[in-house]
């Protein structure tokens, strides 16, 4: 076994295209449901009446700005995963736990500074996407200008989305590999566990939350 090797070509047999169109459509399921779907609307509408009125080259800038979010988007999946397992075991095992894991693990790390600038690569592309946008925006007529912010507020959005529900699938994962491994005894405290951080997430009781196979 080439070890090098292995744990890359298992983190991209997991953290791919088909997982993260699962989290995009679990979130948009999501948002439907509890009536605030109106983000993904405004986008599909401001692109659709915006991209005519661009010039090839300004359309080109948009296209690599939403191209550099999903790739950001596939990063911040992996990232939250992690962070989800890496907080059960806190939760389980520190004397001092997190009172929102989530929001301690994963918006301060990767959504806001200083934290979003130890991911440099990730940091980067953030940066190259505000930039691409804000040239945009200062190119165009107020309307058009509306429309952009629709853009890339709908970009914002699904990123959260994806990280809440990848952390919780990694969280998910974590308590599961320890309920159910070969001579361990289910904690009376993981059902208060998981319900804390679904209030965290805000989560619904039944509601249809993806599940990492």
């Amino acid at each position: 076994m080439n070890i090098t090797v292995e744990p890359s070509a298992i983190r991209e047999y997991m953290f791919n295209d088909r997982l993260l169109d699962s989290l995009l459509d679990a979130y948009s399921r999501e948002m439907e449901a509890v009536g605030y779907a109106i983000v993904r609307e405004e986008y599909l509408q401001g692109k659709a009446a915006l991209c005519p009125a661009l010039r090839d080259e300004q359309r080109a800038a948009l296209e690599k700005a939403e191209s550099l979010c999903r790739e950001n988007m596939k990063y911040a999946m992996e990232f939250a995963f992690f962070q989800g397992c890496c907080g059960f075991f806190h939760q389980l095992f520190s004397k001092d736990r997190l009172e929102r894991p989530f929001q301690g693990l994963v918006v301060e790390e990767i959504l806001t500074l200083p934290g979003m600038a130890r991911h440099k690569d990730y940091y980067k592309k953030r940066q190259e996407t505000n930039l691409l946008f804000q040239t945009l925006s200062s190119q165009l007529p107020r309307r058009s200008q509306e429309e952009l912010t629709s853009v890339e507020s709908f970009w914002d959005e699904q990123l959260y989305g994806v990280l809440r529900h990848a952390f919780y699938i990694g969280y998910r994962k974590a308590m599961d590999s320890v309920k159910y491994s070969v001579g361990t005894q289910p904690s009376k405290n993981y059902g208060d566990m998981l319900a804390m951080l679904e209030y965290e997430l805000d989560y619904f009781p039944n509601q249809d939350i993806p599940r990492q196979s």
